[in-house]
């Protein structure tokens, strides 16, 4: 089968949070890094607000940490998004313009512009994760190829998780 996909900024995002997903067993180390500070800031506040001469300047100093924690973690969210659009862009081109050829021995394809070209077989990819909207193949950990279930009929999609299970 020959198809050529599509992807949008919404697609692509939770293709990113799909590769993420398997690798979280609980918390990873940035989660506990982020929480660990977060305490850290408000014990501080805690104990200079009950050791402190002036009560009003450590409830000041706990409030202002808290707001400035608050701004921080929202920035964080909306600048991740910011960078996550810009990567986008910059792929949007390459992500959309290509022809992959799927059979039972792998997967081929190649940009439009004949500036990309690549071949897996089955047994080369590392994860396979089924997302309701596309087949997710991960040949290592920072790359994807992503292949839309519209494009395929009923039986495709089987063929796909057969091939995939021989592996």
């Amino acid at each position: 089968m020959l198809i050529e996909p599509k992807i949008t900024f919404e697609q692509y995002q939770a293709t990113l949070k799909a590769m993420r997903e398997p690798n979280k067993a609980g918390f990873g180390t940035r989660h506990w890094l982020r929480v660990g500070l977060i305490v850290i800031f408000f014990f501080a506040t805690l104990i200079l607000a009950e050791t402190s001469a002036d009560p009003q300047g450590a409830a000041l100093a706990f409030v202002m940490v808290s707001a400035s924690l608050v701004a921080l973690w929202t920035f964080g969210t909306y600048y991740t998004r910011y960078c996550l659009k810009k990567l986008y862009r910059a792929q949007e081109q390459q992500l959309n313009q290509q022809q992959m050829a799927i059979t039972e021995s792998g997967i081929s394809g190649n940009a439009v512009d004949g500036t990309v070209t690549y071949s897996y077989k089955w047994s080369a990819f590392e994860r396979f994760i089924e997302m309701p909207d596309a087949f997710l193949l991960l040949p290592n950990l920072a790359t994807f190829l992503r292949i839309p279930k519209e494009h395929l009929s009923a039986e495709d999609q089987e063929n796909i998780r057969q091939w995939r299970s021989r592996q």
